[in-house]
């Protein structure tokens, strides 16, 4: 951790060097209060896991931001991009920790708003409609 100032400022430095492939200079992105959370663009918009409705993203998304129509936590798995219920931790990030809790805030450094409508409940994809079908076959 930083001592002083000049090693602060050091430690940014870096961060920003590690970042850098991640921020596109073109874009609309608020550099000046860089952090080492993802920075979104302002104006792009991702869907709530819990209630559907379309959230505008300004600027990045806090571990305490919650949906406006439902108040369901925005920074959590099943808003994310990497969220997978058939990938390792359940997640196709492999350096992400395990998560208990896939509906409650997180401190995940690899969130990544997603922009698909999902169910509220992990597991209720394309995979388990199929596999119904499939043991709807053999009943008699």
């Amino acid at each position: 951790m930083p001592q002083n100032i000049s090693d602060f400022l050091a430690h940014l430095a870096a961060w920003r060097l590690i970042f850098r492939d991640r921020i596109d200079p073109a874009s609309n992105y608020d550099t000046l209060s860089f952090s080492c959370c993802d920075i979104f663009p302002v104006g792009e918009a991702m869907i709530c896991h819990a209630c559907q409705n379309e959230i505008s993203i300004e600027g990045f998304i806090s571990r305490a931001d919650e949906c406006p129509k439902c108040s369901a936590d925005i920074h959590c798995c099943l808003n994310c991009e990497q969220y997978d219920p058939a990938a390792h931790n359940r997640c196709r990030e492999p350096q992400a920790e395990w998560v208990s809790d896939r509906e409650k805030a997180n401190f995940c450094d690899f969130f990544t708003p997603s922009k698909r409508a999902a169910s509220g409940k992990p597991g209720a994809s394309a995979t388990d409609k199929a596999r119904s079908s499939f043991d709807s076959l053999f009943k008699k």
